[in-house]
């Protein structure tokens, strides 16, 4: 039970197992009881507030006039927006959509959904008719797809569209010789094995020319298949380069230069060089000493 003390303070409770006192001392009646946080008056309280306040003054004036240099400078002038020269047209619209729809068909290609990727690069091609990418990646699915004769117009309108594709040039002309159209394919196959750019890829350059040199010879045309085997076995005579670029073993090497030596003997044999068929069959046995 609490109840004033006789002496009236205002901070002084008796309780039934004793009395607290202001300074915090166990009174005669009870234990102590710790006095309260801040117990002045209000009056008190509000000037010490004040007083510390006007301590902190120097402080806060010393850092406004560290600051105020730095309000002084001009603010820095944000980075300038792009603005394009002109406003997109239709066909920069159109190649932009293109794009999104060969990404989605060599998705689906890669997932093995060849109708699918065939919807997707069709629609690439039709926004974008002046690409030759999608032409190019329509030109295996078809075939895969047997519809070979898509697959051969998709192949002449790529390399229409981009003449140095020497990746499209070897395909086309193996197609061609496939459904024996063999002048064309030789065509094709001349154009192609002549690009600058197979110099840089010999694994590609090789097997231009030994195709070259296989429908030459299946057409009759020797000269021609024995230029394209001699183009083959210069290639044959940097193997490193074959090792480095194609997916070949020096000795899968070697033995496709062998055979391809001898074919060259034949050739020479057929047209009466009996020299030049020894010296080819004896490259052919260096090559490979076990044939």
């Amino acid at each position: 039970m609490f109840s004033r003390d006789p002496q009236g303070s205002a901070s002084t409770y008796m309780v039934a197992d004793g009395a607290f006192g202001r300074n915090g001392t166990r009174s005669s009646l009870g234990k102590t009881r710790r006095p309260p946080y801040n117990s002045q008056p209000p009056r008190q309280q509000g000037i010490g507030v004040m007083l510390r306040s006007v301590r902190l003054w120097p402080a806060s004036f010393a850092a406004l006039l560290a600051v105020a240099p730095l309000c002084a400078q001009q603010p820095r002038e944000l980075p300038p927006v792009h603005v394009p020269a002109h406003p997109a047209d239709r066909r920069e619209l159109d190649h932009v959509d293109a794009l999104k729809f060969f990404g989605l068909g060599a998705i689906a290609e890669r997932h093995n959904r060849l109708i699918e990727a065939v919807h997707a690069y069709e629609e690439a091609a039709r926004l974008d008719p002046e690409a030759a990418a999608p032409l190019r990646a329509l030109a295996p699915i078809y075939l895969a797809l047997d519809r070979s004769d898509d697959a051969l117009e998709m192949c002449r309108k790529a390399l229409e569209l981009d003449h140095d594709d020497y990746d499209t040039g070897y395909f086309y002309g193996r197609q061609l010789r496939a459904v024996n159209k063999v002048k064309e394919a030789i065509t094709v196959l001349r154009r192609t094995a002549a690009l600058p750019g197979l110099k840089e890829r010999p694994d590609v350059h090789l097997q231009v020319c030994l195709e070259l040199g296989a429908v030459c010879e299946t057409a009759g045309d020797l000269k021609g298949a024995e230029s394209a085997f001699r183009d083959a076995t210069a290639v044959f005579d940097r193997p490193e380069a074959l090792v480095e670029q194609g997916p070949y073993t020096r000795v899968e090497i070697d033995g496709q230069a062998a055979e391809t030596y001898e074919r060259l003997g034949r050739l020479c044999l057929r047209a009466g060089r009996t020299d030049q068929a020894v010296a080819a069959f004896q490259e052919a046995q260096k090559k490979d000493p076990a044939r």
